[in-house]
């Protein structure tokens, strides 16, 4: 991320910008209907209320920086600091997520994919997670080789599902490694059933941190000669 505020001031919006904060601002939006979308939160710890830092930000989101484009649409979609704004919120993301920031899409992805936002819409979801996927995010992999399997948002595309939760999975993401691990071991969503591999992805996942493999592995060593 460039620095395109103070080092004081960064430091302190780095501590708020976490994944906590964002997962927090995306489950309160969800709940806010559109017409009434016209509040502004204000919370005096937060570092964003502070005039300097919003202004810095906003500043940098029109000088074409993708975090701060991210950062601003997020602060708009919530109403945190400054006027609730949901229209010009998701402008800065989706020129962002256009630009490459592969955060920005992400968001977006998780946006449209939510039942609960007002503007849901898979199609949408599924185009910005593949945004973020081929950004390299795992995150976005799995989500997108999700709704690749179930035909969400478009047709049932088995092989690149496959493909995209293997992507994941191949970088660390173990609960994808346990998917796959599900998907063959039972066949869902049309995919081959093989106990063997099903097996292999499971002891993967174990080895990356997923607990709820052992159990998982265990059942089918039972069943099977192939351990």
């Amino acid at each position: 991320m460039k620095l395109f505020i103070g080092s004081q001031q960064r430091n302190a919006i780095q501590k708020v910008i976490t994944v906590g904060l964002l997962v927090v601002i995306l489950i309160q939006f969800f709940a806010v209907s559109l017409h009434a979308a016209t509040s502004t939160t204000r919370d005096p710890n937060s570092p964003y209320c502070k005039p300097t830092v919003l202004t810095a930000l906003k500043l940098a989101a029109k000088e074409g920086n993708n975090a701060a484009r991210s950062e601003l649409g997020l602060l708009l979609l919530h109403g945190h600091c400054i006027k609730q704004d949901v229209e010009a919120g998701l402008s800065h993301l989706i020129t962002a997520s256009k630009d490459g920031h592969t955060a920005s899409a992400l968001i977006l992805g998780e946006l449209y994919a939510n039942n609960a936002f007002p503007l849901f819409n898979p199609s949408f979801a599924r185009q910005y997670f593949l945004v973020a996927a081929k950004n390299g995010s795992a995150q976005a992999q799995h989500k997108l080789g999700l709704m690749l399997l179930r035909g969400e948002g478009g047709g049932i595309v088995v092989e690149t599902g496959l493909y995209w939760l293997t992507t994941a999975a191949s970088q660390g993401d173990a609960f994808s490694a346990v998917v796959l691990g599900m998907l063959h071991q039972r066949g869902y969503f049309g995919v081959p059933k093989n106990i063997c591999l099903a097996g292999d992805w499971y002891e993967a996942g174990l080895l990356m941190g997923a607990s709820m493999a052992h159990d998982l592995l265990e059942k089918i060593s039972k069943s099977t000669d192939c351990f």
